[in-house]
């Protein structure tokens, strides 16, 4: 089966090419990660990017990317729909193919070889979405506006009165002609309510298109949709972003919506290319180096734009929800929280001008990840420590503003569990070197881990997993016994939480 993937350039201007990610490098890396995996997983593959020139100047001429074949199938190309739709031309390059296929996004990283069964399946997908709310506005319009719903978008719904899609991070299969129908009856389905779908808001209406279409397509045919992860997700897809998961517990990863913006997760995308690839992480930095004015996003250039802001009347801050979404919130504020969070970003800016070097990603450090989760290690044979430019801190959650953690919580309930009603939040401050900047984390049901550290300095690994184990069997939450040991590899992936041989094994 031939494996392919599309490079469609929305701008010519480098600056602005960052596909959904904090920045262009960033973008440029995933396509490298998700095709140097491809590659290296399944070599009797033959592998092919569909692009357009410029495209094919990046990925191949610059960067050297490992395709087997290249096709500019995509330059000039237009459709007299609303410039919106950029969905239209990554399903018109699945018209393309006379032989069974499989796509796969470029945010999609495989540490593994796919099963041979589902490559050998009449029509492949990610994973079957249930009554994704994603969905809800663009089924809702086309049942009570649209002349031409076409059975195919309602009978389903009509039926059940649920909306089902299926995410399409990989797609593809042996019957590859049944991609050119769906394709056909999509530009149809368009052209036959074109007045209607001006006044359909752009988010999530491509996916609707190209995932709940797709779906609903399938079903009115009776073809069989086969999926790589049977698992019932929720819309943030929780842990498909876990780079410090791979490859034992995890061998698929799926960044999608606003996961590609949590500023850990580009670190560990870039940690992860520079140490299984580090001579294609190399030519980037190369690439990027040589492209003077192209800006990468670091520290905002104000060291207390939150405290200014508090000071004025009447604030609003956008937060992320716990689903990756933007929404404001209000801020009352009294002259003590203006003092407290004052302190607070003066010890962001003492920790950044501290550390603000031109440090490279430490790889011996990725090495002890892998020789301690992924080989079977002893783990008594281990102690963990904390990173001494770690600072904990207490600070009122509204002000966080880089939340990676509170976007990734499990369960939302941790939050009442740990924190009680007026209590400050414990938040981490941890400088990312790659991207020069000082990541806040709110620690949930992770700080009984450093509890446990500030009163014994150095735990080995081995007991710190029985203290999780015996304290979730003693107050009957199970369900976070999972999340701590899952964060313990998180924070030892990000260097702040430090591991070194058992000084007893030493000896």
């Amino acid at each position: 089966m031939k494996f392919t993937q599309t490079f469609f350039t929305q701008t010519k201007d480098l600056r602005f090419l960052n596909g959904g990610w904090l920045s262009p490098k960033y973008h440029l890396m995933s396509w490298a990660l998700s095709s140097s995996l491809i590659k290296k997983n399944h070599p009797n593959n033959q592998l092919e990017l569909v692009t357009d020139s410029f495209g094919k100047n990046i990925l191949i001429d610059e960067l050297n990317l490992p395709y087997d074949s290249v096709n500019v199938a995509l330059d000039d190309l237009d459709f007299e729909v609303s410039s919106d739709l950029w969905v239209l031309k990554k399903m018109f390059v699945h018209t393309l193919h006379e032989e069974p296929f499989l796509y796969l996004d470029s945010d999609v990283f495989i540490f593994g070889k796919l099963d041979e069964v589902l490559l050998q399946s009449d029509l492949i997908a990610q994973n079957k979405e249930i009554n994704f709310n994603i969905y809800f506005p663009f089924v809702k319009k086309v049942l009570d506006d649209f002349d031409y719903p076409i059975e195919e978008t309602s009978k389903y719904y009509r039926e059940n009165k649920s909306w089902i899609a299926c995410n399409k991070g990989i797609t593809g299969g042996q019957n590859f002609n049944f991609f050119k129908a769906f394709f056909n009856f999509v530009l149809d389905f368009i052209k036959k309510n074109e007045l209607h779908f001006k006044f359909l808001p752009s988010v999530f209406l491509n996916t609707s298109i190209e995932q709940f279409l797709f779906y609903q397509f399938a079903q009115s045919r009776n073809q069989e949709i086969s999926y790589l992860l049977n698992k019932r997700f929720q819309p943030n897809y929780l842990g498909l972003n876990n780079f410090h998961e791979v490859p034992d517990r995890r061998s698929y990863l799926h960044l999608v919506m606003n996961n590609k913006r949590i500023h850990h997760n580009c670190e560990q995308l870039e940690k992860r290319l520079s140490y299984d690839f580090p001579k294609v992480y190399q030519k980037i930095n190369d690439f990027f180096e040589s492209k003077k004015t192209i800006k990468i996003p670091s520290k905002r250039n104000d060291d207390f734009y939150r405290t200014k802001l508090a000071i004025e009347k009447n604030v609003s801050i956008k937060k992320p929800n716990y689903i990756g979404r933007i929404e404001t919130e209000k801020i009352e504020f009294v002259e003590s929280d203006i003092i407290r969070l004052y302190e607070y970003e003066k010890e962001i800016a003492f920790i950044y001008k501290k550390l603000n070097t031109n440090n490279l990603i430490n790889r011996n450090q990725l090495m002890e990840f892998e020789e301690v989760f992924l080989s079977n290690q002893d783990l008594t044979a281990f102690d963990v420590t904390l990173n001494p430019n770690v600072k904990r801190v207490k600070i009122d959650r509204k002000w966080v503003q880089k939340n990676d953690l509170n976007i990734c919580i499990q369960f939302r309930e941790t939050y009442e569990m740990f924190t009680k009603n007026n209590e400050l939040d414990d938040v981490l401050l941890n400088y990312h070197p790659e991207q020069k900047l000082v990541g806040e984390y709110i620690l949930l049901s992770e700080k009984l881990i450093f509890d446990w550290l500030e009163r014994t300095n150095k735990i080995n690994l081995h007991d710190l997993y029985d203290l999780i184990d015996d304290y979730c069997e003693a107050t009957y939450k199970f369900y976070v016994k999972e999340i701590l040991h899952e964060k313990i590899r998180f924070f030892i992936f990000q260097n702040i939480l430090l591991i070194t041989p058992t000084s007893d094994k030493m000896l």
